[in-house]
């Protein structure tokens, strides 16, 4: 299974969107299917629940994220050039490298939050992706500093001043 981050990473380097724009209130064409693929592929890809998964593309529930899971399965089936971009997409994401600033935001986290403990409640597990999605976006250099920090409260589920 891969790491959220690395997913979440991938997804808006292979759309060239940021992080803050795909968890945004967006609903144009550029904005929602590469968000309905990234739900997709944190479902598929990770270990993360429905639930984190709504959290971690901008505050969604549950019906919210499943109704991505169907529109993107749907498509696949239907669409034959749909499918073959979303298959280069699993790929590009399968071979995708977080960058190292990022890499050492990611394990620093991961320490802070002692990733791997068995014996954490399951809220551990949704806070500790919260801090790694957030050391991720601080660790972005293709954002402005306001935006990477509006964008790592987001994503921890603050509001941002």
């Amino acid at each position: 299974m891969m790491d959220p981050s690395r997913v979440i990473e991938a997804v808006c380097a292979f759309h060239e969107i940021a992080y803050v724009d795909l968890t945004g209130p967006g609903k144009t064409p550029q904005i929602c299917w590469p968000r309905h693929e990234l739900i997709r592929l944190l479902n598929t890809k990770t270990t993360c629940s429905i639930m984190a998964i709504g959290r971690l593309v901008g505050g969604r529930d549950s019906s919210t994220v499943r109704a991505s899971l169907n529109q993107v399965q749907r498509r696949v089936t239907e669409d034959l050039a749909y499918a073959e971009h979303f298959w280069r997409l699993e790929r590009f994401v399968a071979s995708y490298e977080i960058r190292p600033s990022a890499v050492t935001a990611l394990t620093r986290a991961r320490r802070l939050i002692g990733k791997g403990a068995n014996d954490a409640p399951a809220d551990a597990e949704a806070c500790g992706i919260a801090l790694l999605t957030a050391a991720t976006i601080l660790g972005s250099p293709e954002l402005s500093d306001a935006e990477a920090r509006r964008a790592a409260l987001l994503a921890l589920g603050q509001t941002a001043a």
